[in-house]
This record gives C-alpha cells, structure tokens and sequence, in this order.
C-alpha cells in the first residue's frame, strides 16, 4: 500500500511536470502568433501611410491604425492612454519606436497583465554645448590650479 502511494505522488509530479512544460510551450506559441499578428497589422498600415514627408503616426493616424486591431487590444491601447504615453511629449509615434513597442504590447496581452510602456526618443534635445576658446581652457586651469588636458604628463 505504501508504495503504491509513493508511484502515485511520483505520477502526480511527472504530470505536474508535463502540464508546466506543455503551458509554458502554449505560452511561447500563443506570443508567437500575438506577436505576427501584431507586425502583420502595422506593416500593412505602415506602407499605405508611410512617406518621406511623415516620419511619425499621428493621434489621427493612430485611431485608424486601432482599427485594424482585435477589441482586445482596442481597449487596451484606450485603457492605457497608449498614444500619449508612445508619443512622448510629441504629437507623432516614430514608426520604428512603436514598430519596437508591439512586442510589449503582445507580452501584456498573452499574460493579461498592463506593463508600463516607457519610450525613450532617439532624438532627446540636448543641452547645447558650451563654446570656450584655448584661451579660456587654459585660463580656468590656471585658476582652479589643475593641469590642463592639454599638458603632457
């Protein structure tokens, strides 16, 4: 009796096993399909919108971009405040900055979970660098009494 109690707790693990291997294997299929789901619907509206003169999707652009989606989503990007958050302070989504964020947005759907979306825009303004003359370098190594770059060692 024993140990027919043993076989059947090593049973219930192997299938415990099983069923995590097979749910993590749904798992990486069903974000698979999300995924070329996704990137099929945004390169079909991406080259009928796409040219030299638009470098970006607009809010407009972007509801009929929502469109073309399943509800699901739909209702996630409204949910999220998905434009103003991509768009960062702008009024355009660069096209490869979204292009980029749609794996997120398929992670988020197959574990039904929000993620916050953070893009950092590849053109940040800089600070504009400060303008000094030879003269000035070396004047301010003088004054702080520390060797100019200029100098050898």
């Amino acid at each position: 009796m024993r140990v027919a109690g043993e076989n059947a707790i090593k049973g219930m693990s192997s299938a415990y096993n099983t069923a995590i291997a097979i749910r993590k294997k749904w798992r990486e299929e069903f974000l698979a399909n999300e995924r070329e789901m996704l990137q099929a619907v945004y390169n079909r509206y991406e080259r009928k919108h796409t040219n030299k003169s638009n470098l970006g999707m607009t809010a407009s652009d972007f509801e009929q971009f929502q469109e073309l989606l399943p509800r699901r989503y739909k209702t996630r990007f409204a949910r999220m405040g998905t434009f103003h958050n991509l768009a960062v302070d702008s009024s355009m989504i660069d096209y490869q900055e979204f292009a980029n964020a749609l794996d997120v947005f398929a992670q988020m759907e197959v574990d039904q979970m929000d993620l916050e979306v953070n893009i950092t825009p590849r053109h940040q303004r800089k600070k504009p660098l400060e303008r000094f003359s030879v003269g000035d370098i070396a004047d301010q190594n003088v004054d702080s009494n520390t060797p100019s770059p200029m100098a050898s060692p």
